[in-house]
């Protein structure tokens, strides 16, 4: 049986997606292939997008999922073992910060590479109608997280590990079962987080 919430969560990213194709004007590139690691599946446009992330995350992954991550990819897929293996270790290594248990690996964390910190800013706007772009365009925002459909967007341009573990430091806030975090007190802890992730 498929729960309300659950039903809510898919119906909600499914209608992000058909609004972000009906968007008037300059659309943000969007990303059509995912790279998936054994706790995320990364969004992409284009192979180079992967080897920008490998990059710039200085991320230095943990040993067994180092070697967890080397397995073979399947037929078509782009491989990009040392990515894998930083992502999933940034991951655990927010959850280690916090002391909470890592989120379930059956609904994986899904992270959408988007060029800049404007096409971010842009679909924030769009997906928080209350939010108001700056009288001189939509602004810039480097990161942010999704609730209702696990997702991180984030400014490709701007990315690195303090970004990526602030925003993963949501997801695990949001995830893990308990009482819920305000908003206020979330922020303040992911941004210490991010300061501590190195």
């Amino acid at each position: 049986m498929v729960s309300k919430a659950s039903c809510r969560g898919v119906l909600s990213f499914v209608v992000i997606l058909c609004g972000l194709v009906m968007l008037p004007g300059p659309r943000p590139a969007w990303a059509q292939q995912t790279f998936s690691t054994q706790r995320a599946k990364i969004v992409y446009q284009d192979p180079a997008q992967l080897e920008a992330m490998d990059r710039r995350l200085r991320v230095t992954p943990v040993a067994a999922v180092s070697q967890s991550s080397l397995a073979a990819p399947k037929a078509g897929e782009v491989n990009f073992p040392q990515l894998a293996a930083k992502v999933d270790s940034l991951l655990l290594r927010v959850c280690q910060i916090l002391s909470l248990p890592p989120p379930s690996k059956q609904k994986p964390l899904r992270i959408f590479l988007l060029a800049d910190a404007k096409e971010v800013r842009k679909l924030y706007v769009f997906l928080n109608p209350g939010e108001r772009s700056s009288l001189f365009g939509y602004g810039s925002m480097e990161g942010f997280y999704e609730p209702r459909s696990r997702s991180i967007f984030v400014s490709l341009r701007d990315l690195h590990a303090g970004i990526l573990g602030h925003e993963m430091g949501h997801h695990v806030l949001c995830t893990v079962p308990r009482t819920p975090i305000a908003e206020p007190v979330q922020e303040d802890l992911c941004r210490d987080l991010e300061t501590r992730i190195f």
